[in-house]
């Protein structure tokens, strides 16, 4: 019997989001394993297999388990503290960041 370890997922913040939805979906289909953060976890309506934990990026501190496990986070980025997010992923064990951002 094969005991195959289960990949570290991918975070993704704003899952619920314009961006963050189709990120979520796209990264399933490929394959991968996913948690996204939402300010509202139990309404989120993720696409099936990814899962969900509360997380608010407005306020850092709450990601503080979001990132456990984690070595890749795709981070649709609240300007004012996106260096806070980054650097609670980088103490988490995250090796790979990928900001999106936008001023619209």
């Amino acid at each position: 019997m094969s005991h195959l370890k289960k990949p570290p997922p991918i975070v993704v913040t704003g899952a619920t989001g314009t961006i963050g939805h189709p990120v979520v979906a796209g990264l399933l289909d490929a394959g991968h394993t996913v948690r996204g953060i939402s300010r509202h976890p139990q309404r989120a309506s993720l696409p099936d297999g990814a899962d969900v934990v509360f997380g608010d990026l407005d306020d850092p501190s709450t990601l503080r388990h979001a990132f456990d496990g984690a070595a890749q986070l795709v981070l649709i980025a609240v300007p004012e503290t996106v260096e806070a997010v980054v650097s609670r992923a980088k103490q988490a064990g995250v090796e790979h960041v990928v900001v999106v951002s936008s001023a619209a």
